[in-house]
């Protein structure tokens, strides 16, 4: 950057009686000028241009010009060549003079083109190692397209300026100016023909030594940040007049706006207009699947929408349950629900477990051996400790035996001794009112004094035959609030009638209700099949 400074304001600060010693040696540069032929600024081209000239060293080791005019077309008998005047300033000063005046028409482009194509060409004298400067000179408006052939000439590396004169009649099109130019930098607007003197020239001269953009540079406007997942798309890239849509990726959505994109446009004073600035927010699917409780997940992107995730259990004896993928939808939501990492079930459960059994007269001494057995082996088939499953054990007629009954803090890492004492309940009783001793349950047995876990769910199994004296839904009700489980195990009796209506109100849901067609229909297979509802989902519990 600072050699081409240094090459173009030697001679021109030569002129000021102060040289210094690092500008005393001069790099070579090459100056392309396009005059149009227009009357309106024949005083400008014949009086004052060679001022421009003037400021300059020309020579092999520093700078050369070429010179074309042009109207509808390019003068091609009178150009003036790179290397037509290489360390000749005299030459080149009489020959710039010699340069006639006529024409009509402008075709500015036309001419940008030629310049390119014809003058800036190594057989026509450019030089690889010296910069290329392109100057237009224009009062009116190009009757072609200006910026594309200005636009490759910058990519060829050319440096181009443009100089506009407002006309005393007409209007100077000072957007093509900045097309050609390609930054507001290098475009300078003379008001009038009037000031077109030496001064002004100098002031071209000023321009052009000011440390210059480097060769090529056409972007005025800053560079576009792109944000995670959005998406910029410019006709030009961040060049004048260049025109960019700022939209996000697909699943995620612009912040500040209902629509689907910004439309910004790169201006002349080198802004965005409007700003070109945007935030994408992505779709989420809820409850991140980021973690796994004895196990890994593994997410191509986080819990966006189309991400990934596969699920592996890594401590010992625990298996997943569930899908061992899982993918974010674009309904942000995910393909299955969430799995775990689980021991089998049964035996292994954390579980705080409450057995309500109905020993009312109708019930019979040998019916309720059978219901005991058939309680037992469900006892049985869970493990009983600390980390695992808790048992209580109640049973009610028209009143609770409280004498009797087992809490969940009885027995917390005995199976046997949970199983003896189940085994010793006795066998008494009239009436049945099956709500009072749910109430119970909730009330005694399901409370941290009595062995109730605050990290265990909570379940409670009601085993009745018959139809309950009192209200069952309420009090069934009250426990699902807290988050009690609630299932209820029906026996179609010999005599009498069960309520399946109260049945199903106890457990809340049609899916914890078991039926069974009379006591001898309580054997290990349909025990198992308690076993499997009670042990459920793992995940949800």
């Amino acid at each position: 950057m600072k050699v081409i400074y240094y090459s173009l304001c030697a001679f021109y600060i030569s002129s000021r009686r102060y040289i210094p010693p690092i500008l005393r040696s001069y790099v070579p540069i090459a100056h392309h000028m396009l005059i149009p032929a227009y009357t309106l600024i024949k005083t400008y081209t014949n009086n004052h241009k060679s001022t421009f000239y003037r400021s300059f060293s020309i020579s092999e080791h520093a700078s050369r010009f070429a010179v074309i005019r042009y109207s509808k077309d390019v003068d091609k008998v009178n150009q003036i060549l790179l290397n037509d005047f290489p360390d000749d300033k005299g030459g080149l000063l009489m020959a710039f003079g010699r340069l006639p005046f006529g024409g009509r028409g402008a075709k500015t482009g036309q001419a940008i083109s030629y310049a390119g194509d014809v003058l800036m060409t190594p057989e026509n004298g450019d030089r690889p190692d010296a910069p290329n400067l392109l100057i237009v000179v224009t009062d009116g408006n190009s009757q072609d397209d200006v910026f594309g052939p200005s636009q490759a000439l910058r990519r060829r590396g050319v440096i181009t300026f443009a100089i506009g004169i407002n006309p005393p009649r007409g209007n100077l099109d000072q957007t093509q100016l900045f097309k050609i130019a390609g930054d507001a930098r290098r475009v300078v607007i003379s008001d009038s023909l009037g000031s077109l003197d030496a001064n002004f020239a100098l002031s071209i001269t000023d321009i052009v030594c000011r440390d210059p953009p480097a060769a090529g540079s056409v972007s005025i406007c800053p560079t576009i940040t792109t944000p995670d997942w959005g998406v910029v798309s410019c006709s030009n890239e961040n060049n004048i007049g260049s025109k960019c849509n700022l939209s996000c990726q697909a699943y995620s959505d612009l912040a500040g706006t209902t629509d689907n994109y910004i439309e910004t446009a790169c201006a002349f004073d080198g802004t965005w207009s409007p700003a070109a600035e945007f935030k994408c927010f992505p779709d989420l699917c809820q409850s991140p699947r980021e973690t796994i409780r004895h196990g890994e997940v593994s997410c191509t992107g986080s819990n966006y929408v189309n991400s990934l995730c596969t699920f592996t259990c890594t401590e010992p004896g625990y298996s997943l349950y569930g899908f061992t993928a899982n993918k974010c939808q674009a309904s942000k939501e995910w393909s299955h629900p969430a799995p775990c990492c689980t021991r089998p079930c049964p035996p292994y459960a954390k579980m705080d477990v409450v057995v309500v059994l109905d020993s009312s007269s109708s019930m019979g001494a040998k019916n309720w051996q059978m219901v005991t057995r058939f309680i037992r082996n469900i006892i049985a088939s869970f493990s009983i400790s600390e980390d695992t499953g808790r048992f209580a054990v109640i049973r009610y007629n028209r009143v609770v035996d409280k004498v009797n009954q087992i809490m969940l803090n009885d027995f917390p890492d005995n199976k046997m001794g949970l199983i003896n004492a189940f085994d010793k309940l006795p066998y008494v009783g009239s009436g049945t009112k099956t709500g009072q001793a749910i109430s119970y349950a909730g009330d005694v047995l399901m409370t941290p004094e009595n062995g109730d876990r605050p990290d265990a769910p909570n379940l409670l199994i009601v085993l009745t035959d018959g139809k309950s004296k009192d209200e069952v839904f309420k009090p069934s009700q009250a426990l699902r609030r807290r988050g009690v489980t609630t299932y209820a195990i029906g026996i179609n009796p010999r005599k009498g009638k069960l309520d399946q209506t109260q049945v199903f109100e106890i457990a809340g849901d049609e899916r914890r209700v078991m039926i069974a067609d009379g006591f001898r229909s309580l054997d290990a297979t349909f025990a198992f099949s308690i076993t499997d509802v009670v042990c459920g989902n793992p995940c949800e519990m």
